[in-house]
């Protein structure tokens, strides 16, 4: 049988799993995303207080399973949420352990219905706080995909160089004489903040990154919520993720004072933690490029007084945001085409041989 490449850009988000994929036999790159909720469970053991209800007799929906040792499954998305033990990563700790297997789902749900013998080349960003430790994770990686994909290469990547990616693809003038930038990826629970040079054009070297928790969309909304229940306590029963929602798309419902007094509450901290980790690497930025869920949530001008005082106090921020990919996706994106450059570079390498 014929042996296809699979290229594929991972995301595993603390809120989101996102990817991007291409079957090299299609000309365009797909995408999907489920929640990074995951449960364990066994074929044999009950688990729910109701009755005893086995894996197999559970309508999943496609590649929500992951086969695991022992006999075991790994659920994901919707259904594992359903589950009792369903856990979700809430630090960084427990992003290390699950990002694995939630890697593995999004390659089950791409495979879904596949007949296909594949060979799998995946990119995966990992936040700062975890970067030391990528030879583990990726051997971890590596081992559990292979339960899926016998032929797999796992690389990984440091969070927002996909970002960095994607914008330069959709607008290379943006860096026009950029020397030093920083990528700011607000998430659903942290924000991850990296600096990088550029030594030559479209060329990033990564040179240092911190990782804020609860300081991601989450703790912004938070901030809303409580200025909102304020206003009127009506707002106070609506279940956080519809709130988000509001938040993100249906922004014209919410109060503009609110929505002004929840940044004015939200900015502070965020501006605190920015200053105290990164410091000079940061500020001295020549351009900021922004991705993740809060690019799209946070107005400009939210980021330009948080960014502004460089050098010299009139100095305008250079900020740079996705184009025609959302910020929220923009990572895996920019992991996709860096995927497909290592597929090329592996199939001249073979071709040489």
């Amino acid at each position: 049988m014929h042996t296809v490449r699979l290229t594929v850009g991972l995301d595993p988000g603390f809120g989101l799993t996102k990817a991007v994929f291409r079957f090299a036999d299609r000309d365009e790159p797909r995408s999907l995303s489920f929640p990074s909720v995951l449960a364990i469970v066994s074929r044999e053991d009950e688990f729910a207080e109701d009755g005893l209800f086995l894996p197999g007799e559970l309508q999943f929906e496609a590649g929500e399973t992951v086969p695991l040792d022992n006999g075991t499954l790994c659920v994901t998305g919707r259904t594992a949420a359903a589950l009792p033990g369903a856990r979700q990563p809430q630090d960084y700790a427990s992003w290390f352990e699950t990002a694995p297997l939630l890697a593995a789902a999004g390659i089950s749900r791409i495979l879904h219905g596949s007949h296909r013998d594949v060979a799998l080349i995946t990119v995966v960003s990992l936040p700062p706080a975890v970067w030391n430790n990528r030879s583990d994770f990726a051997a971890a990686a590596t081992k559990t995909l292979k339960k899926i994909v016998r032929e797999t290469r796992v690389f990984c990547v440091p969070q927002g160089l996909g970002i960095l990616k994607t914008v330069y693809t959709e607008n290379p003038d943006a860096f026009a004489d950029v020397e030093r930038l920083a990528v700011i990826d607000i998430g659903h629970n942290t924000t991850d903040v990296l600096c990088f040079l550029q030594p030559s054009p479209g060329q990033f070297r990564f040179l240092r990154g911190e990782s804020l928790a609860r300081s991601g969309v989450r703790a912004f909304v938070t901030e809303l919520r409580s200025v909102l229940a304020r206003m009127d306590a009506r707002w106070a029963e609506i279940p956080f993720p519809e709130l988000e929602y509001i938040a993100a798309f249906r922004r014209h419902r919410l109060p503009s004072d609110a929505i002004r007094a929840a940044l004015d509450r939200y900015r502070p901290a965020l501006e605190s933690n920015l200053r105290r980790l990164l410091g000079e690497d940061l500020f001295a930025a020549d351009a900021f490029v922004l991705g993740g869920g809060g690019a799209a949530l946070l107005p400009a001008d939210f980021f330009a007084s948080v960014l502004g005082e460089k050098s010299c106090s009139t100095c305008t921020p250079r900020l740079i945001r996705p184009r025609e990919v959302s910020p929220e996706l923009a990572n895996a994106f920019g992991q996709h085409l860096l995927a497909e450059e290592l597929n090329r570079k592996i199939a001249q390498e073979v071709h040489h041989d």
